[in-house]
């Protein structure tokens, strides 16, 4: 067995990506085998590459980052109103969400935080259109059953409103 540095092809979460990957292989059949650490940077590796991919900030840009600013994993927690054990996991090679990470950006340049957030999804004019015909749906369905509304409580699973009726006309 000797000890290879070598790049390898890998898809991960559906991307393909290229890493440099450390590790045993027998000089006579081939076999490829790691130690538990060598496993342990495989792992990391293979997440910062797909961070990077997707343009989200990689644990030691993080850690970087937040060092260079003086800060410590609490400091940066708290800025964040975050748990100080997401920062940890985000630094050690869990990969944040898109949300997270522009909240680290922002934290760490202010002038991002200037950029609106307004939610997840970009401006769709169908989206728009679905939600204006749900509520019409019901709208209607409620008429049809001559049936009064009295509050808004909540969303069910399926994402459609959930109404309280207190009063049934149609049995009047």
């Amino acid at each position: 067995m000797e000890l290879t540095e070598t790049i390898q092809q890998v898809t991960f979460q559906g991307e393909d990506l290229t890493c440099r990957i450390e590790q045993y292989v027998c000089g006579t059949c081939g076999l490829e085998v790691a130690t538990k650490s060598q496993v342990g940077n495989m792992q990391k590796t293979i997440t910062d590459a797909y961070r990077v991919k997707k343009g989200l900030m990689t644990g030691q840009k993080i850690k970087a980052k937040r060092t260079e600013l003086n800060m410590t994993q609490k400091d940066l927690a708290d800025v964040m109103s975050v748990g100080i054990a997401s920062i940890e996991r985000w630094e050690g090679g869990i990969i944040q969400t898109a949300g997270m990470d522009k909240l680290l950006r922002q934290s760490f340049w202010p002038r991002e935080r200037e950029v609106t957030v307004t939610g997840n999804r970009p401006f769709s004019m169908e989206r728009v259109k679905l939600a204006l015909v749900k509520r019409l749906t019901i709208y209607m369905i409620m008429t049809c059953l001559r049936t009064e509304i009295s509050s808004y409580t909540a969303l069910n699973p399926c994402g459609m409103p959930t109404w309280l009726v207190t009063e049934n006309l149609a049995e009047a």
